[in-house]
C-alpha cells in the first residue's frame, strides 16, 4: 500500500460489499491515510483509460464481457478525486451489473499519484434465483423499448444511502407481480458507441405517465425497479442515463451542420466539436426515481440529485410528468434556484425515503407542509466531522447536467444536506 487505504460503508464483512444484480449498486467509500498523500485520483485498475475514447471501469475478472461497469461522475476522466479535503468525507462509485452471469467478482481500487493498490472489494449478489427482476431492451419500430422481466423485486434504498448489513440494514427482496410499465426513446449509432436520440417516455399499462427532456445527448440509460412498502402499491423506477464516451457528433457546432467538417480528419469529426467542449460532462451519471402509484397509475413523487444533494419534488398527480435535465443556460438557472440549500444546507444528512414511507403509510395528503413531516431526529443519519460540526463542500457546483422536475415542487424536508460532507 501507499499509506492510503480504502474503507467500504456498506460492506457485510471486511472487503465484501453486496451487489443488486442487474441493477446499479453504490460503492460507499472513505478514505484514510497521511494526508500529505491525500491528493490526486482513485480509480479501477481495469479500466478503459481513454481507450476508444471511453472513460469506465471494469471488474478485475471482466475483460471480455464487460458485464460489470464501474459508473463516477463530475466530467473528471481520472476518476474519483481525493485531496487533504477527502479525508473524513464519503466518496461513491456506482457499479451497474449489466447482465450476464450472477458471479462474484472483484474491483482493485488504484491510486493515480503511486499507481499503488489502495484497496480491493469483492462484490456478492444480493440475491441469486432466475425470477430477479431486471430490464430488457428491443427494438420496436423507430424505437427502442425497455420493459421489465421477473417478479424477485429489491426494496427501494437512495443512491447516497445504500444499506449498510454491518448495521442490520440489508439489500432485502420481496415476491410481487410487477405491472405493464415501458420506456421507449430513439436511438442513434456509430462504429462505437450507440446514445440516446430523443426524449425519453415512461409508460404504464398503455398510458404517458411521464417524459425525460433535456440534455440526454450521448448517453446511455439503464432502469431498475423496486418496491417501497413490500408490495405493488408503491414501486419506484429508477432511471439512470450515463455518459461514458467521448465519440461525439460530426457537426463542429453541436446540432448543426458546418463547412468546417470539410477541413478536419475524420477522426477529428468524431470528437468533441466546440461547443461539446464547453457543455458535455463525461463521464458522468445522472437518475431519477420515479414513485409510482399503480392503483391510480401515476407518478406521485419524484427522488434525484442536485451535485451531491438528494432532493424529493412533490407531484401533485400531473401527468404526463416532465422531467428534464438542464444544460448550458437552464444549469445556471437550477444553480440559482437552488443556492440557499448549497449556503446552507439542512442540519442532518438523513434518508429522505425514510419520510416518504412514513407519508405513504399514513396516506399524508399533497397539501403536505413543513410541520406535517413527523419525527425528524428519529430517522437522521448523521455525517457530522468529528468535532459535531456540519462543513460544506462545492463539490460539483457548475457542474453540466442537472436533473429536475418542470411541474412539481421540492419539499424542504426531502432535501439532504451534501452527501460529500
Amino acid at each position: 500500500m501507499n499509506g492510503l487505504n480504502l474503507k467500504f460503508l456498506n460492506e457485510k464483512e471486511h472487503g465484501v460489499v453486496p451487489y443488486l444484480p442487474y441493477g446499479v449498486t453504490t460503492l460507499e467509500m472513505k478514505i484514510a491515510g497521511d494526508k500529505k498523500n491525500l491528493t490526486g485520483y482513485i480509480y479501477p485498475k481495469s479500466r478503459s483509460d481513454g481507450a476508444n475514447k471511453y472513460h469506465v471501469g471494469y471488474v478485475d475478472e471482466d475483460y471480455g464481457a464487460k458485464n460489470f461497469l464501474v459508473l463516477w461522475g463530475g466530467g473528471r476522466q481520472e476518476g474519483v478525486k481525493i485531496d487533504k479535503e477527502s479525508l473524513g468525507h464519503r466518496l461513491f462509485l456506482q457499479v451497474l451489473h449489466q447482465g450476464g452471469d450472477i458471479s462474484s467478482p472483484t474491483i482493485t481500487f488504484e491510486h493515480s499519484e503511486t499507481v499503488l493498490p489502495v484497496g480491493t472489494v469483492k462484490l456478492e449478489p444480493a440475491e441469486k434465483g432466475s425470477n430477479l427482476v431486471r430490464m430488457r431492451m428491443q427494438k420496436e419500430n423507430d424505437f427502442y423499448e425497455i420493459s421489465f422481466a421477473g417478479s424477485e423485486v429489491p426494496l427501494y434504498y437512495s443512491r447516497w444511502f445504500p444499506p449498510r448489513p454491518s448495521e442490520n440494514r440489508k439489500i432485502r427482496y420481496c415476491h410481487i407481480e410487477v405491472p405493464q410499465i415501458s420506456i421507449k426513446f430513439k436511438v442513434e449509432k456509430d462504429e462505437v458507441s450507440r446514445n440516446v436520440a430523443s426524449d425519453i417516455c415512461i409508460i404504464m399499462d398503455g398510458d404517458k405517465i411521464a417524459e425525460i427532456s433535456g440534455d440526454w445527448r450521448y448517453s446511455w440509460p439503464h432502469a431498475e425497479l423496486f418496491t417501497v412498502l413490500g408490495d405493488r402499491d408503491y414501486l419506484i423506477l429508477r432511471f439512470w442515463l450515463y455518459w461514458i464516451h467521448e465519440n461525439y457528433s460530426k457537426s463542429f457546432w453541436r446540432g448543426v451542420d458546418s463547412p468546417t467538417n470539410s477541413l478536419r480528419s475524420e477522426d477529428e469529426q468524431t470528437t468533441r466539436g466546440l461547443w461539446e467542449s464547453f457543455s458535455i460532462e463525461a463521464p458522468d451519471i445522472e437518475r431519477f426515481d420515479f414513485l409510482l402509484d399503480t392503483k391510480k397509475r401515476l407518478v406521485s413523487w419524484v427522488g434525484t440529485d442536485f451535485h451531491y444533494q438528494e432532493y424529493w419534488y412533490m407531484t401533485k398527480g400531473i401527468a404526463p410528468l416532465r422531467a428534464k435535465i438542464a444544460n448550458d443556460v437552464g444549469t445556471i438557472i437550477q444553480v440559482l434556484k437552488n443556492l440557499k440549500n448549497r449556503i446552507k444546507p439542512p442540519k442532518a444528512d438523513y434518508d429522505p425515503m425514510e419520510f416518504l414511507k412514513k407519508i405513504l403509510q399514513e396516506q399524508i395528503t399533497e397539501e403536505l407542509k413543513l410541520e406535517d413531516v413527523p419525527e425528524i431526529g428519529k430517522y437522521s443519519i448523521s455525517n457530522l466531522d468529528k468535532d459535531g460540526d456540519m462543513t460544506t463542500r462545492g463539490e460539483g457546483f457548475t457542474r453540466k447536467h442537472v436533473p429536475y422536475l418542470t411541474n412539481g415542487k421540492t419539499v424542504a424536508q426531502l432535501v439532504s444536506s451534501i452527501v460529500t460532507n
